[in-house]
């Protein structure tokens, strides 16, 4: 009896070493996760083989010139550059920088500390049909068979930046202008800068703050800055104040509110018509 107790003994120490090892190896395993993604070397090659493997099944070709990801500053993105399949100019990013508290997610938040767009430029072309030059990039994504519920999370975003940006609109399918002025077919947005913040955003209901957009079109129309607060809810949405700076004359309203039963009906003529308060 006494032996039979000795080898139990014995085979428990045995278990319970080999469990102890188990669990420091797994251990060390999830613990070196964080290690090899945030290793320079690492992040190098995997963007390497991200943006090739878009590129191929694109038929386009996105390249990244460098990039730097650690959990304690965000995601860093240099030289960005997206081209669609005959060559031509989608995009092209100095810097993008994405900072997300990871751990929030866990909690259905989802907490940006800021998004950057450092000189960015952009160049969006479309027809009357509604295509548009980035239709090769959205394809190589599939098509959900079935309607994609959209989780109850919370967002909130620090910051939202884009400085000194480019961006370029052009319609194939309609003539340009020949009015002077701004035209809407054709147009181009230079010295484009903005600063966005969202204190709430789910389902029904966001508050956000429109902090600085300031821009120059290249037909002349300059904005030297415009800003708001905005807020949406299930029965009434608002904006206040809404301040609007032009070279020379300043407009401001204190308040822009609109009251519905549904924001299903919020775009409806009618609606607009009786509800809009200024």
């Amino acid at each position: 009896m006494y032996k039979v107790i000795k080898k139990s003994i014995t085979a428990i120490k045995i278990f319970l070493k080999i469990l102890f090892f188990i669990i420091v190896f797994i251990s060390c395993l999830i613990l070196s996760i964080p290690l090899i993604i945030t290793n320079k070397k690492v992040q190098e090659v995997l963007i390497e083989e991200i943006t090739t493997e878009i590129s191929k099944k694109s038929e386009g070709e996105i390249t990244v010139g460098g990039i730097d990801f650690s959990f304690f500053s965000g995601l860093i993105l240099e030289d960005v550059t997206l081209k669609d399949p005959y060559g031509n100019l989608v995009a092209d990013i100095n810097k993008f920088h994405l900072d997300v508290k990871w751990r929030k997610l866990f909690r259905k938040k989802l907490i940006i500390n800021n998004i950057i767009l450092d000189n960015p430029t952009f160049h969006l072309i479309t027809n009357n049909k509604g295509e548009t030059n980035l239709q090769f990039f959205i394809d190589i994504f599939p098509k959900p068979e079935k309607k994609i519920e959209i989780p109850d999370i919370l967002l909130e975003l620090g910051t939202l930046q884009i400085i000194n940006g480019d961006f370029q609109f052009d319609n194939t399918d309609r003539p340009y202008s020949k009015k002077s002025g701004f035209d809407p077919a054709h147009f181009r947005l230079k010295e484009l800068n903005t600063d966005i913040s969202i204190d709430y955003a789910s389902k029904d209901s966001l508050y956000a703050h429109l902090n600085e957009l300031s821009v120059t079109e290249r037909n002349g129309l300059k904005l030297d800055n415009l800003s708001f607060t905005f807020g949406v809810g299930k029965k009434q949405m608002y904006i206040n104040p809404l301040k609007i700076k032009l070279p020379s004359s300043t407009v401001l309203v204190d308040e822009l509110s609109l009251k519905y039963d549904s924001l299903s009906q919020v775009f409806g003529a009618e609606t607009l018509k009786k509800n809009v308060r200024i």
